[in-house]
Order: structure tokens, then sequence, then C-alpha cells
């Protein structure tokens, strides 16, 4: 039997291997067969285990990822031996064609600006909604127009006031959306990195400091998500991490069916693989906001 399964370990706990199992040692006892994991996250740095449980996680074929303190993939254990699906994936990320990139990103800006208009119909702003909606009809293939750009100015001010800057680090307002941006841009990276992409090569972000510009390509069409959760809450420096965390477990929808976020953010990761991978670029399935 093909192992299947990703694993991620989000609260603290001792990880142990008995019996060709998955010990996971927490307020509760959870095993887990070592055949059906292809990929362990530890995404928790209170997780403890031993050098022999990494070898015979190994042993078994098993990728294990490490996340640092923001759940970012930090690096990783791949067994030599057993374990092929990184080559596989880097020559597909490497053959990913100029054009077809251009097309991914074309497609991934139009859906942020459909719903970044969403989230001002919710607010009742609707002619800068209108007005945003006609830049997503206007994009084209790597948004040579930046249509993206001139969105983002005229919706943030919408969203909040004339004047408003998203880089103006001592507006509080950018400290509760970063935060809730992170939370989402580390979902999206685990879902990259466990399907063997390297999270440096982006589609668009191109930074070479950049470890994360394959993920800061994906994370776009979400932010409105926690734009969203910030108009729903009066967030302060007291609960603001507390209702962001909560973002992942919001229900939304994808390809026609409900979803929490977390679970339709892998969904959503892969179509923009095989997208990728296909060079058709409609295969891209977004996530959208459910019915409230």
């Amino acid at each position: 039997m093909a192992a299947f399964r990703t694993l991620t370990i989000k609260s603290r706990c001792k990880l142990e291997v008995q019996l060709n199992y998955l010990v996971v040692r927490a307020e509760e006892e959870k095993r887990v067969l070592l055949d059906e994991i292809a990929t362990l996250i530890i995404a928790n740095v209170q997780c403890s285990m031993t050098a022999a449980a990494i070898s015979k996680l190994m042993d078994h074929g098993v990728k294990i990822i490490f996340c640092d303190s923001k759940w970012n993939p930090q690096g990783e254990v791949v067994p030599y031996h057993q374990y092929h699906a990184p080559l596989q994936a880097l020559k597909k990320q490497l053959s990913w064609t100029s054009e077809t990139r251009g097309l991914v990103w074309q497609a991934i800006v139009k859906a942020k600006l459909t719903r970044q208009a969403m989230v001002l119909q919710r607010k009742r702003v609707n002619d800068v909604a209108d007005l945003i909606l006609s830049y997503a009809d206007q994009v084209e293939p790597d948004d040579a127009t930046n249509r993206e750009g001139l969105g983002a100015k005229i919706y943030f001010e919408a969203l909040f006031n004339l004047g408003f800057n998203r880089r103006n680090s001592m507006d509080q307002r950018n400290v509760y959306l970063d935060y809730g941006y992170s939370i989402i841009l580390s979902a999206i990276n685990r879902a990259i990195s466990s399907s063997g992409y390297l999270l440096q090569l982006g589609i668009h972000h191109r930074g070479e400091t950049n470890p994360f510009n394959f993920g800061c390509d994906l994370v776009e069409p979400l932010r409105p998500f926690v734009d969203a959760k910030f108009l729903d809450f009066e967030l302060n420096d007291d609960n603001y991490k507390q209702y962001m965390k909560g973002v992942l477990g919001d229900t939304v929808g994808i390809n026609g069916r409900t979803a929490i976020l977390s679970n339709a953010i892998d969904d959503y990761v892969q179509t923009i693989f095989y997208a990728l991978n296909k060079n058709n670029p409609s295969d891209c399935q977004f996530i959208y906001f459910s019915e409230r």
C-alpha cells in the first residue's frame, strides 16, 4: 500500500515509534501506521522526537518537515533511497514556461481582485467594488498593467479610510492584518513543501532573499479572507491573535462544496500545481466566500 497521509503535528507532544506505528504522546495518545504516512509536518517547536524515531520514519520513506515558531517550513529530512517525489516535483517546477506562469498569475490576480470586491460589497461600498471588478476584467498575463496594484490602493482606502497605507508599520491595523496573512501563508507554505515543490521558486515573486516566493504567489487570493475577518470583530492588541488564528477554521467554498479554510487550502494548492504542470490555467480552483 502506498503512503497517502500528510500528518501535521500542531500541539506540544512527544513522538515515538513502536511496532510500525508513530505514537503521538500528548493529552491524548494517538497512533498512526507508518506505512500510511507520506509526509510528517512538525508545526510546533515544542514537539520532541529521538534520532531513532527519525531513522525509523525514514526507513518507511516518510518525509519530515520542521517548522519554525511562525509555523513556516524551516527545513526537512528526506530519506535518500526511498523518496523520489522531490526530484519529480523539482523537474516539473523547472519546466514551467514563462507563458504558463504568466497565465496562472493572471488567474490569481483576477481571483484576488474579485474577492476584494466581495469584501467591499459586504461593507456596502459598491461603487469601489464595481471599479475593482472592472480591473479584474482588465488583468493581462503576468498582470503586465498592474491591475493588482491599482486595485489595492483604492481597496484599502475604501476599507479603512483615505490615506491608509499598508506600509505604515505604526498603524496597528497593519499589525493585525499582517498576523492574519502570515497564518494563511504558513498553511500554504506547508501545503507546497509537503508536495515536494521548492518554496523559493515562485511564478511571479522572485525575491532572492525571500524563502517563500511560491507561497507569496499563492496567498494573494486569500488575503481578502483575513480582511473580512478584520471587519467581523473589534480587534485590539489583546485579542487580535486569538481571532486571526481562527481564520483557518472558517467555512469557505471551493469547487462547488464547502470546507474549512485549512482543508480548502490543500485542495487549492493542488489545483495550482495541476494547472502549471498541464499548462492549463483554467484548472485553477480558487477558494470563495461561503454564504453567511
